[in-house]
């Protein structure tokens, strides 16, 4: 039985578009699933899904933890994947745990799967967990080649409610997401 990956391998290989069921054996908390995904990635989960219906592209705020694991990590791709496929508006993503790298690692993986743009924002208190096995690596490992520094950290990044109050004043019909702690809407 092979062992389960880091958190790491794991996050990483999302970042790069590369979660495809592969060597993630036996990571999942669920009883009875041997692998992540069976066998598709992310990206082409959301390409199979984008005639989704909608007219218009949804207007989308995204407020991820960045921590912890990689279902952020994930969701960020995918909407990416479908912010250009023009079926959703990506408006602004925030970050809403105190982890240094959790802004720069959501605007690297933004910026591999092409979308570029976006407000990002941080939080900037204390009050969540600060530690990651895998935003600062994604961010050294990646982040020089899409123009961010492999040591850039949330204070690099406007405060996530600024960016949030600016987003819900130039659109309208937002979908907010949040995904992880919600002290930026408290």
């Amino acid at each position: 039985s092979a062992a389960a990956p880091t958190a790491t391998t794991a996050a990483l290989r999302v970042g790069l578009n590369m979660v495809d069921g592969e060597g993630l054996t036996g990571y999942t908390k669920f009883p009875g699933i041997s692998r992540w995904n069976r066998g598709l990635s992310f990206t082409e989960v959301a390409y199979k899904y984008k005639n989704i219906g909608l007219s218009t592209p949804r207007n989308v705020i995204i407020d991820t933890d960045m921590c912890g694991d990689i279902d952020d990590a994930a969701a960020i791709a995918t909407a990416a994947v479908l912010h250009k496929a023009g079926h959703l508006n990506i408006i602004a993503v925030v970050t809403n745990s105190s982890d240094p790298a959790s802004a720069p690692c959501a605007d690297v993986i933004l910026r591999k799967y092409g979308v570029t743009g976006i407000p990002i924002g941080a939080y900037k208190g204390s009050s969540t967990p600060s530690s990651s096995v895998f935003s600062s690596q994604i961010v050294s490992r990646f982040g020089p080649s899409v123009g961010i520094s492999s040591t850039s950290t949330r204070a690099n990044y406007s405060d996530a409610t600024s960016v949030i109050t600016s987003a819900l004043q130039n659109s309208s019909n937002v979908t907010y997401c949040s995904l992880g702690f919600l002290n930026n809407l408290a």
